[in-house]
């Protein structure tokens, strides 16, 4: 085994040890990271003990033009416990690509809680093209998508 390949097996099995808040506590935005990592990562956040925390570390992901959007990171607290409080209690996340078009990309995560009950959203991110995240997925946006009464899953 080449040096380089024992180096990328001992970085995946550290980050596949981490409990999820650890892993979420770990992660800056970088070039590494896909976009789904950054869902993945921001989800981890959120689920950990302390909302406050947990927003903290999710707007860390946050795109520039979100942020300005947005505010300051109790403001995005603020926002995800008046319309995403399913963010805070979710126990598993199920993260996939839904499509990628050059330095924009849209990825769907279905939430479950301890009940059962299951949510969605859409994740909207971008490659930013410039500043200290440069060649960072981050994210634009999130958009709870609404069941439909045909469909077992959910649509946007």
């Amino acid at each position: 085994m080449s040096k380089r390949s024992m180096i990328f097996a001992f970085v995946v099995l550290l980050l596949c040890s981490l409990p999820g808040a650890a892993l979420a506590e770990a992660l800056e935005p970088s070039p590494a990271l896909s976009p789904t990592d950054v869902v993945r990562a921001q989800l981890a956040a959120l689920r950990a003990e302390n909302r406050d925390n947990g927003a903290r570390r999710a707007f860390r992901f946050a795109s520039p033009a979100n942020r300005q959007t947005i505010g300051s990171a109790s403001d995005f607290a603020a926002v995800l416990e008046q319309g995403y409080a399913d963010m805070f209690s979710q126990v598993r996340a199920r993260v996939k690509l839904q499509q990628r078009d050059g330095d924009q990309a849209r990825v769907v995560a279905e939430l479950e809680q301890i009940d059962g009950r299951q949510s969605a959203y859409v994740f909207f991110l971008s490659r930013q093209p410039s500043g200290n995240c440069e060649d960072c997925w981050m994210t634009d946006g999130v958009y709870p998508l609404e069941s439909t009464h045909d469909a077992p899953m959910y649509s946007i």
